[in-house]
């Protein structure tokens, strides 16, 4: 086999992230501190009817990612502690309140210590009652023969829990562990000198204390098919997580019900043609490069003989038409471990110059997720030679390729099953691609700036691909000779 890998800068619209750019930015209008950021991809974003909170467990694991560049690279599932944004401002708020304590009397010093110290015995004892617990449970599970395999194995585990009155402990204790952290608070509200110090320590409480935290299940499986609600995960919940079903991260959610989106109607559609001048050029708006070269235009694997077709009929492509059954932004809403102002602080941007590698992650944050449905993606081509190959494509059972960003099969981690067709219109010389009408796919991201980029940071223009390391060009770039304009 042989695969055919064709970037959209070597397809025959080289600008076609150019007009895709375009449409959205022209449907969803940005402000001057914002831009919209592409994904490489149009992943598969699963929205399970019969599961709400799993399904805001998947926006958040899009909505909390750190945006440095477009297009991202992001696949389906939730991000990794060091990929998501969240993770990084606690880090931010951490770094500055461990500088601002620093700075406080001794006295004040030696009252927080002493509150840590509390606080540490609290924690040590909760996660001790954890341990007791699993050791009781596994020695109750092996003397009931209750197999890991056992379909009620959760439902089980929590009616032996609640026999021992485990949560009246988890719940005392769970009680003690917030008391000191707003203890510890209080002391640093009566020490900081200023209220951007207030502000941050505020903060830095609502996002590390795990009262604070929101738990999501990362399976959709108790809600759509063991019929749990949100009383009986959040008695699970009480418990820790157990079997380990629950993504745990900062409060994000969605500023719609997403189930809605299924049904709703909201159709839209542009087309990217060859020839077009695109009004809006991608990377000139990102300050970056190479961006066409990242993002796919047509993959897939093929014999030799076929390669060989697909490659020529690809290059009869002059018309890509994509529409969607429904389009829509649902915005990120955060909880109170977030501001945005604390990023105009001195202290803050003092402490940022100081971590370039943070600040960069912070620059953007992603303050909607745009989202479509039903997708209808059309090519159109100059002649008909070569269709037969279009003929025995496979879109279905073991079918794999890629057209303009859409991977088929794009559903191997989701919990839906979606079908994939294609129409084959000789007389109108066009391929269309079918999704499933409740195919929901990740298109694009809304970001705000949160702190000015420096256009001539070095690392970044490296990253970015504007200088390949030469020493004579990045001084040039660094003192200002020269500018990113200027290697466009």
């Amino acid at each position: 086999m042989a695969n055919v890998d064709i970037s959209v800068n070597d397809s025959p619209i080289g600008n076609a992230i150019d007009q895709y750019y375009h449409f959205l930015n022209q449907l969803f209008q940005p402000t001057e501190k914002q831009n919209i950021a592409l994904n490489s991809s149009l992943v598969t974003f699963d929205i399970v009817k019969e599961a709400r909170l799993y399904t805001e467990n998947v926006f958040r694991g899009f909505a909390d990612r750190k945006i440095a560049l477009s297009p991202t690279d992001f696949g389906f599932g939730s991000a990794d502690f060091g990929d998501r944004f969240s993770e990084r401002y606690k880090e931010l708020l951490s770094g500055i309140v461990s500088q601002i304590d620093r700075s406080l009397s001794q006295e004040d010093l030696d009252e927080i210590s002493a509150l840590k110290r509390e606080l540490k015995l609290a924690e040590n004892e909760l996660e001790e009652t954890y341990i007791d617990m699993g050791s009781r449970w596994r020695r109750y599970k092996s003397e009931e023969g209750i197999g890991d395999t056992d379909p009620d194995i959760l439902d089980k585990q929590i009616a032996f829990y609640n026999t021992f009155a485990f949560a009246t402990k988890l719940r005392r204790l769970k009680n003690e562990v917030l008391r000191f952290n707003e203890d510890i608070e209080f002391v640093r509200q009566r020490a900081y000198p200023d209220t951007e110090s207030q502000t941050l320590a505020k903060l830095y409480r609502y996002a590390h204390a795990e009262q604070y935290a929101v738990a999501r299940p990362n399976n959709p499986i108790l809600e759509a098919e063991r019929g749990y609600d949100d009383l009986d995960l959040a008695q699970m919940w009480v418990y820790g997580n157990l079997g380990g079903v629950f993504d745990v991260g900062s409060e994000i959610l969605p500023s719609g019900f997403l189930e809605r989106f299924l049904e709703n109607r909201g159709e839209r559609g542009f087309s990217i043609k060859k020839g077009f001048e695109s009004e809006t050029v991608h990377d000139s708006s990102w300050k970056t490069k190479g961006s066409a070269r990242k993002w796919f235009f047509f993959k897939v694997s093929a014999s030799a003989e076929q390669k060989r077709h697909f490659e020529s009929s690809v290059e009869k492509i002059n018309e890509i038409d994509m529409k969607f059954d429904n389009m829509a932004e649902y915005w990120v809403r955060r909880g109170r471990w977030f501001s945005a102002s604390i990023f105009d602080f001195e202290i803050v941007k003092e402490y940022l110059d100081s971590k370039p590698d943070l600040k960069e992650d912070l620059t953007y944050i992603p303050t909607s997720v745009i989202l479509g449905r039903g997708l209808q993606l059309g090519l159109v081509f100059d002649s008909t030679e070569e269709f037969e190959t279009w003929n025995r494509l496979k879109t279905s059972g073991n079918a794999s390729f890629g057209i303009f960003g859409v991977r088929i099969p794009s559903s191997a981690a989701s919990y839906n099953s979606y079908d994939f067709n294609k129409e084959v219109d000789t007389a109108n010389k066009k391929v269309t691609f079918f999704d499933s009408p409740n195919h929901c796919r990740l298109l694009a991201f809304r970001v705000e700036r949160l702190i000015e980029p420096t256009d001539n940071d070095e690392k970044l223009l490296v990253k970015r691909g504007f200088a390949n390391g030469d020493p004579e060009t990045l001084e040039a770039l660094s003192s200002g000779k020269l500018g990113i304009r200027d290697l466009e």
